[in-house]
């Protein structure tokens, strides 16, 4: 892919980058100088964003050649043309500070980094990476809190903002979420296709990608964070009730529809027991063998199994 490079609009910063009719795509950030250093906005403007691309755009201080930052803003900017982001479309603000966590914008360099964001693969993909400095005038930063830490888990294991997690159509997940100052978190579902109750997710869909954020509000000691947790769906695991046990001359009826609503249907070649439509019937002692199946659709599986139901007496 062909490196997407940018025309700042600032003299001062303008020479030594790529120059514009070079460039694939053009972002233009302003202002980047005389930055208020209590707290102010970068305005950016994507000329032609990529289809089916999305961005994080975040102050940070400088990091080393090759390397992503190491120190930088919890207030990220997501752009996308996903429900939940920023559109690229409009004006995409960037909240800048003349401190980042204990970093000193005065004695360090500060500026905006760009990188693909979740949808794009940007855990890995650092083919867009770029920092562009920006300076504040003299003057007194505001006092900067330290971003409040937001920690994640399902099913008891650790989810990850940089790795997206599995989520199967119509499976309800709990998140259990700690933060470091105490304070509630508020989770919103960034897409249509999944939904947030309370504290539990759920896809509506059996394919795609989902975000989700989760805020925290922060308290006197630490400041307000988003942070963003994408998630692939997959294709929900179709089930039927089954029967696990019967006494010789007893019938059951097995479950007519799946967990989706599809019906299901039962077979046997077992001399232990009879199949009638959705009723087993014992026969003499030992295993009935049935066969279940139910047909696949777009969000969910198909069933073929075997159930194994033990006749006694």
């Amino acid at each position: 892919m062909k490196k997407i490079f940018f025309a700042v609009v600032a003299i001062a910063l303008v020479v030594g980058l790529v120059p514009a009719s070079q460039a694939a795509q053009t972002i233009q950030l302003a202002p980047v100088t005389n930055l208020d250093p209590a707290g102010d906005y970068v305005h950016a403007g994507f000329a032609a964003f990529p289809a089916g691309k999305d961005f994080y755009l975040f102050e940070a201080v400088k990091p080393a050649t090759g390397a992503r930052p190491t120190v930088y803003s919890p207030d990220q900017t997501w752009v996308s043309a996903s429900q939940g982001a920023t559109s690229p479309k409009g004006d995409i603000k960037v909240k800048v500070s003349g401190v980042i966590g204990t970093a000193d914008c005065s004695k360090e360099i500060c500026g905006i980094f760009i990188r693909y964001g979740h949808e794009s693969n940007g855990s890995s993909d650092t083919s867009e990476d770029q920092f562009f400095p920006i300076t504040f005038k003299a003057g007194a930063a505001a006092p900067v809190l330290p971003s409040d830490a937001i920690t994640v888990t399902m099913d008891g294991a650790a989810i990850s903002g940089q790795t997206p997690g599995t989520l199967a159509y119509r499976t309800p997940k709990t998140l259990v979420v700690k933060t470091t100052s105490g304070a509630a978190v508020t989770i919103t579902s960034s897409t249509p296709d999944c939904t947030a109750t309370g504290n539990v997710i759920e896809a509506l869909k059996g394919t795609g990608i989902c975000d989700f954020g989760i805020t925290s509000a922060g308290n006197a000691s630490y400041a307000a964070k988003t942070s963003h947790f994408p998630f692939n769906l997959a294709l929900g695991v179709q089930s039927a009730a089954r029967v696990t046990t019967l006494k010789v001359g007893k019938s059951a009826t097995l479950a007519a529809i799946t967990n989706f609503g599809e019906k299901v249907a039962y077979t046997t070649t077992s001399k232990n027991c009879s199949v009638k439509g959705a009723k087993v019937t014992a026969l003499k002692v030992g295993v009935c063998v049935v066969q279940e199946s139910a047909p696949a659709a777009a969000n969910y599986t198909a069933i073929a199994s075997t159930i194994n139901i033990k006749i006694t007496k």
